[in-house]
C-alpha cells in the first residue's frame, strides 16, 4: 500500500516484519492527519468570535430622552430636523404630547 515493507509479488506480501510494516503504515496514517486538531482548535476560535461579536452588537436598551435631560417636544423637533419624521408626523405627535399632563 504505502511501499517499503518488503516486496509484493502478484499482490502478495513477501519478507518484511509485520510489525515493522505495521508502524510504517500507521506513520504514514498519522503524517496526513497530524492537522486534524488544528483544523478544529480554529473553526471553533472561528465560532466563538462569530458568537461574541454578535452578542456585543446587540443593545440591551435604549435611555429615554427623559434620563438623558432632553425634553420630549425637544426629542420631537430633534427627529424632525434630521428628518425622521414628516412635519405631518410631528405635528400629529406635537399635539398629543400637549394633551398629555407632564
Amino acid at each position: 500500500m504505502f511501499g517499503g515493507c518488503g516486496t509484493s509479488v502478484f499482490g502478495v506480501q513477501i519478507g518484511g516484519n509485520s510489525l515493522e510494516c505495521f508502524l510504517e503504515q500507521a506513520g504514514a496514517v498519522l503524517q496526513l492527519f497530524w492537522w486534524v486538531p488544528f483544523v478544529l482548535v480554529i473553526f471553533w476560535i472561528i465560532i466563538a468570535r462569530a458568537l461574541r461579536g454578535t452578542h456585543k452588537d446587540k443593545k440591551t436598551s435604549v435611555p429615554s430622552p427623559a434620563s438623558s435631560g432632553i425634553s420630549p417636544m425637544a426629542a420631537l423637533k430633534a427627529r424632525l430636523v434630521s428628518g425622521e419624521i414628516t412635519l405631518e408626523e410631528f405635528e400629529t405627535i406635537k399635539q398629543a404630547l400637549l394633551k398629555v399632563p407632564e
